[in-house]
């Protein structure tokens, strides 16, 4: 079970002062948000409609080592993938408590409600105290909603 949070057991690699993602990562990030276009969002590749939603998952507790976040993101992915992802953008965040969160947006085929993503996301991460009320889903309607989640 991952420990309290700014106590994190897990060994850290050497690095320098960084306070937030660098520009270089930051540069490519915008890059590929910017490569996608409004009219690539609502359907699949035949036509078929799919439901979007930006997400934040959070956990309590830092999980004891990269490998297990890891596996947990991986486990919350295959989950999503048999809920019908199609298309999905996460970037891994550090909070200044030394704990990582998920931002997310994802594209499903067929009808998917908010619930089933944080429900999915509460079992994969419970050893770390994912907790229903910490999680935030919403709609993405538009490219007006694809902006608000750039």
């Amino acid at each position: 079970m991952g420990t309290a949070p700014l106590q994190n057991s897990h060994k850290r690699g050497i690095r320098g002062d960084v306070c937030g993602w660098t520009p270089a990562a930051t540069r490519r990030n915008v890059a590929f948000l910017r490569s996608i276009t409004d009219r690539d969002l609502p359907t699949t590749t035949d036509g078929q409609p799919l439901k979007a939603f930006a997400v934040t998952l959070t956990v309590k507790n830092c999980p004891d080592t990269p490998d297990d976040w890891h596996a947990t993101r991986r486990a919350f992915m295959k989950r999503m993938e048999r809920l019908g992802l199609y298309r999905s953008h996460w970037v891994c965040e550090w909070q200044r408590r030394g704990v990582p969160h998920l931002h997310a947006a994802f594209w499903f085929t067929g009808d998917i409600q908010p619930g089933q993503i944080v429900r999915a996301w509460c079992e994969v991460a419970e050893p770390y105290g994912a907790g229903r009320q910490s999680q935030h889903v919403l709609p993405i309607f538009d490219a007006v909603g694809w902006f608000k989640y750039m």
